[in-house]
């Protein structure tokens, strides 16, 4: 790809949350956020589908064990966010981007 075609990303930051920090996140989102997309991630051979759960009760299940996944995209001061939580060995993973905003170009 030449320097003009790249696409470029934006940074992304992972962490590995305590009980109490998985707390803490759904307490923020839910309140001093708008959340507008959620979806959950059943298994390895589940593909993610929109739902009408709300992004608490998605980390609830989460939590049980019921899913291996969940992806929020939410408006914070303007800007769309994108954080994804993935069950693992260690605890719940988070991993958070810029979501970028892909519009057609008018032409």
């Amino acid at each position: 790809m030449s320097d003009d075609s790249e696409l470029k990303l934006p940074p992304i930051q992972q962490a590995t949350l305590t009980s109490t920090q998985l707390d803490l996140l759904v307490s923020d989102i839910t309140g001093l956020t708008e959340v507008l997309e959620v979806r959950l991630k059943g298994g390895a051979e589940a593909h993610s589908t929109e739902t009408a759960p709300t992004f608490a009760e998605g980390i609830q299940s989460l939590r049980e064990g019921a899913l291996v996944g969940v992806q929020v995209r939410y408006r914070h001061s303007g800007q769309e966010w994108l954080d994804t939580l993935i069950r693992g060995p260690e605890g719940i993973r988070l991993v958070r981007m810029a979501a970028l905003a892909m519009r057609p170009e008018a032409g």
